[in-house]
């Protein structure tokens, strides 16, 4: 049976040809319309054809559209007026609808010195898809050292700025730097691709111009000519298809096809051979992929597939076992991984006496999933009490004073290098001399072991000077699951911005906050550059600690997720701090790195103002940090935001590198995620506005790269932003977990 219906596919096949062979067809009337006559002649300016929806001075009206006028000066240069500027039109696409236009003062200089904002109407043009927007900024008054602002290379002696974005502009621009003119450019994309600081004719390529699509009888023109008509307008019908026929005007079409007599079969039995061959090629398509299909199910040799595997099938202890030969993790960066990518296996009784039987004096800090407790040895006299941490998430010292003598010593200096200077902290230690911090899992949660299990295959494959380092873990045996971290003793930048250590000695200064900004991009860089990627899902300050030398060591892994190397997203349920939180994620829970890039922009705002993300006893409008460091940048108000104390008003270097900070948190908080910068791009950035040089040249790969790479690198403050989406500042009850939502700092 199977056999018989194959073999009746071919027959199939041919049964359109035959409908179009054999259908009826009219002969042509001998009347000849004059509009369809005037209409049909062909009228040339600059080898280029011009008709509907076009017409030139001498062409009857209803042979196109108003306001698609077009002039032919001196019968060679074609152009058409865009709201009030004129531009040559280079080429004209009438199967696409869209025609190709330059700005004619680039056509004569390959440094052009004048430039000019695009405008049209909306209702007759839009931008091709295609386009690109070049926004020039010409003799600023300052450097510009936001991402994506490249120097115009034959005007590099006159502080000249461009910046490439898809599309149209979507808000204006207020650098706060003073440029004598700013103009924002349309260019197609292949001479996007090539523009950069490198390019040398600058001018060469803004002469590539721009495509605009026309709106006017794209949903019926090329039925009218496919039935044999021309395309026209009736100015008492404006809003109705008008199509001259040789013998009549119809609406829409014409009533039958006008072609030559003979033609009609010729037609019919190509338009037949089309569609049986489009029946062919779906066919195979289909049976391709549904064999690739089949044939991705059988895979189970990638990464993530082989952890997921081990984590629900396998013992704990052979998984991690198995973590140094099953895994493909490699690295891009230059970061080198380490010698042993084995976990210690610690026993329960030996965590037990450190921890004192996990004594609630010595809890560090607690989080979604668990408690975190300060290890302390025999030996260790300091081992005793702490408060909690404001906010404590995870693994990580207490902030501020210890009841009992064993909290972090606040600094007493501030060094040269404009990092402060603490004294030293007696920690408690294992019996092998480490100071630790036991993370124990909550018990009768009922994720608890999948976090466990996630926690530990994610951070024992790290490593690098700015992720807080796991020593190992308790077997999956053992009476309860717990995490053995490195002790980290100076609370975290939390606790110095806005918590118990704000004040006094503890007290950041600027130069200390751009140093910990910088760490903290170099430790996202790192998760984010190894393959798969991982995204850690819960930056914020208070997940970001601080060791006596006040370097970063970023915490508190559980919400992490390894990133399958072919994926673009990876759908989660929506889990994470208020505040911080990616609204995207939050809409269509949708996992990418962009969503670190966002919280790390709020970071950048604390840093900036020593503000919580959330605070509820701020004004209704200011609740949410993000959205009131907009608000004040909007009303040209940086320096309410800005804390006073880190001298925005009497330091013009400071004020300098806070104000393209300013600039660079906002970028983060874009609400399109495309328009987010890469962290990579963002670490360059920070080093560049801490050494005061700016970056003049952006990494380009092939096209598909080239134009990632360029909708994210819109670099703004905001003078004017409607609408923008913002981190919720509660957590909806549906959400599966309530991990990382701390106390003061939410």
């Amino acid at each position: 049976m199977p056999h018989k219906i194959i073999d009746r596919i071919p027959a199939l096949l041919l049964l359109p040809i035959l409908v179009f062979l054999f259908r009826p067809s009219s002969a042509a009337s001998a009347a000849i319309n004059p509009q369809y006559t005037e209409c049909s002649k062909p009228v040339r300016c600059d080898n280029i054809n011009v008709s509907y929806p076009f017409t030139l001075p001498d062409s009857p009206i209803y042979c196109g559209v108003p306001g698609y006028e077009l002039d032919c000066a001196g019968g060679s240069n074609l152009t058409i007026n865009l709201a009030g500027d004129v531009y040559r039109v280079m080429d004209i696409d009438y199967e696409q609808g869209f025609f190709t236009a330059v700005d004619p003062d680039f056509l004569g200089s390959d440094c052009p010195q004048t430039f000019r904002n695009t405008s049209f109407n909306r209702t007759l043009f839009d931008l091709s898809n295609l386009d690109w927007t070049v926004t020039v900024y010409v003799k600023c008054a300052s450097p510009i050292f936001l991402p994506g602002f490249l120097l115009i290379p034959c005007m590099e002696n006159l502080n000249s700025y461009f910046n490439l974005q898809k599309g149209l502009p979507s808000f204006v621009l207020d650098l706060m730097v003073s440029c004598q003119l700013t103009a924002a450019v349309p260019l197609n994309e292949s001479a996007a691709m090539s523009l950069n600081s490198t390019t040398p004719y600058f001018g060469e390529t803004l002469r590539q111009g721009f495509g605009m699509k026309w709106s006017a009888g794209n949903d019926w023109c090329r039925g009218c000519i496919d039935a044999g008509g021309v395309c026209g307008y009736n100015s008492s019908r404006a809003t109705d298809p008008t199509c001259f026929c040789p013998n009549q005007t119809a609406l829409g079409t014409c009533p039958y096809a006008e072609k030559a007599t003979g033609g009609s079969s010729k037609t019919g039995l190509i338009i037949g051979l089309s569609i049986a061959g489009g029946f062919s090629f779906i066919l195979l398509c289909s049976i391709c992929f549904l064999l690739y299909r089949r044939r991705k199910k059988k895979q189970h040799s990638t990464f993530i597939g082989r952890l997921t595997t081990s984590s629900s099938k396998k013992p704990l202890s052979t998984f991690i076992g198995r973590l140094t030969t099953s895994s493909s993790m490699s690295f891009k960066t230059d970061h080198d991984p380490a010698s042993s990518l084995y976990t210690h296996i610690f026993s329960y009784d030996e965590l037990f006496e450190a921890t004192n039987g996990f004594d609630s004096s010595r809890e560090l800090g607690d989080g979604g999933f668990g408690t975190v407790y300060k290890g302390a040895g025999p030996t260790d006299p300091n081992g005793g009490g702490s408060d909690r941490s404001s906010g404590g998430a995870d693994c990580r010292s207490s902030s501020g004073d210890r009841s009992s003598g064993g909290g972090a010593s606040r600094p007493s200096s501030w060094g040269g290098s404009g990092r402060p200077t603490a004294g030293g902290c007696s920690g408690g230690k294992l019996k092998d001399g480490r100071e630790v911090a036991v993370k124990r899992l909550y018990e009768n949660n009922y994720r608890h072991q999948e976090q466990f299990i996630n926690e530990v295959k994610i951070v024992s494959l790290l490593r690098h000077q700015n992720l807080a380092s796991l020593y190992g873990c308790t077997s999956r045996h053992s009476r309860q699951h717990l995490l053995v971290y490195e002790f980290v003793p100076n609370g975290t930048i939390a606790d110095h911005l806005h918590g118990s250590l704000s004040s006094g000695s503890g007290f950041l200064p600027w130069d200390a906050r751009i140093s910990i900004a910088i760490e903290t991009a170099d430790a996202l860089n790192y998760l984010h550059s190894v393959e798969p990627q991982i995204i850690h899902r819960d930056i914020k300050s208070s997940n970001i600690l601080l060791d006596n030398s006040f370097h970063v060591k970023v915490a508190d892994f559980g919400l992490s997720r390894l990133f399958p190397l072919d994926a673009t997203h990876v759908s989660t349920a929506p889990q994470g701090t208020p505040g911080y939180l990616d609204p995207e994620y939050h809409k269509c829970f949708q996992l990418t790195d962009k969503s670190d890039v966002y919280s790390f922009g709020v970071v950048l705002l604390e840093l900036i103002s020593s503000k919580p993300a959330v605070d509820v006893s701020r004004g209704r409008n200011e609740i949410n940090l993000a959205y009131m460091a907009v608000n004040k940048i909007q009303n040209q108000e940086l320096h309410e935001f800005v804390d006073p104390s880190l001298g925005y008003n009497s330091d013009q270097r400071i004020k300098g590198m806070i104000t393209q900070v300013s600039g660079l948190a906002l970028q983060c908080l874009e609400s399109e995620r495309e328009m987010r910068p890469a962290i990579k791009e963002v670490v360059q950035v920070l080093r560049g506005i801490q050494s005061g040089v700016p970056s003049t040249t952006t990494e380009r790969g092939n096209n598909t790269e080239v134009c990632r790479v360029a909708e994210k690198e819109e670099a703004r403050l905001l003078k004017s932003i409607n609408n923008l989406p913002f981190s919720p500042v509660s957590v909806a009850d549906n959400w599966l977990s309530s991990s990382s939502i701390s106390g003061s700092s939410v």
